[in-house]
């Protein structure tokens, strides 16, 4: 009989803290799931870390690979070889309180069906794991119309800490799940919200680490940080990547179970988009790149 929950562990040269996340899972108060490692390619003993953890536990699963064909691929193959009914990602640097999977997975086998995302407040930890601080996640979405819990995540969210809560695998995989761009995180999570209501428990059992070796700081925001989602990104990355996103949001309110009026809801709502100046200076910048080089053609 499969387990009632799977957390999907996708790493990419993570031996710097592997071993403490999965600890920190395996030793979880609620016991009752499947830990898929998902190791894309690492050349720095992850996998080892996994294949020891894999052979002291047998709720470990490893997925090796041997290529690295980026990171949205590695998240996203844990969702399709999860054998839950929910399901919970884990970033390879971040830490679980002892009870996190307990309370979430409790809390949504209470809710009505509508819900389809449980998580917990955040702390954040540096790369020693002492708490520097707490984090506001601002998703508590329990609004009933998709357009006004779409609005607060295109306004409001920046970390995006409520995708690791515990979904249901179902209304997950009936997304597109994560895109090959920079800040598709943001992109998925709109989409969930358009799925179904998405609750907070108030109890702080998240850890996020703030680390220097983090992907945004090491890829940037632009062509190094698509590369990074997506490794067939390199060389003629798109020079527009809030565009990009426009563009997935705009794909996802498309795709989403509504009706045509919350549609058209959902796209006046990028109107507040949080991104929106960012995306006007660079739209303006590559129109007048464009202008420099038709002129230099001229010449």
């Amino acid at each position: 009989m499969n387990p009632p929950l799977t957390v999907g562990l996708p790493v990419y040269n993570g031996a710097e803290f592997l071993a403490e996340t999965i600890d920190s899972i395996v030793d979880q108060s609620f016991g009752d799931f499947e830990l898929i490692v998902a190791d894309n390619a690492s050349t720095d003993g992850s996998l080892d870390i996994a294949h020891q953890a894999a052979a002291t536990d047998r709720r470990v699963r490893v997925l090796p690979a041997t290529v690295n064909r980026g990171s949205a691929w590695n998240w996203n193959r844990t969702v399709h070889e999860a054998t839950g009914d929910m399901f919970r990602w884990a970033c390879h640097d971040d830490l679980l309180r002892p009870r996190n999977l307990e309370v979430c997975v409790l809390t949504m086998r209470g809710a009505p069906a509508e819900v389809v995302l449980v998580y917990p407040r955040t702390e954040l930890i540096d790369e020693r794991g002492r708490v520097i601080g707490s984090y506001h996640d601002v998703c508590d979405l329990r609004q009933r119309r998709p357009h006004e819990r779409f609005q607060v995540v295109v306004r409001d969210l920046h970390l995006i800490n409520p995708i690791f809560g515990v979904h249901r695998t179902e209304a997950l995989r009936s997304t597109r799940l994560m895109g090959g761009f920079g800040r598709a995180d943001t992109v998925l999570m709109g989409e969930i919200a358009l799925r179904g209501q998405v609750w907070e428990v108030p109890e702080r059992l998240f850890r996020r680490r703030i680390h220097s070796a983090m992907s945004m700081e090491l890829h940037g925001s632009g062509e190094d940080l698509d590369a990074f989602y997506d490794t067939a990104n390199t060389g003629s990355s798109l020079r527009l990547p809030f565009a990009r996103v426009l563009r997935g949001h705009l794909a996802a309110i498309a795709a989403a179970p509504v009706s045509t009026v919350e549609r058209l809801r959902c796209v006046w709502t990028l109107g507040r988009w949080r991104y929106r100046r960012r995306l006007l200076r660079e739209t303006g910048r590559a129109v007048a790149e464009a202008g420099r080089r038709v002129t230099a053609k001229a010449a």
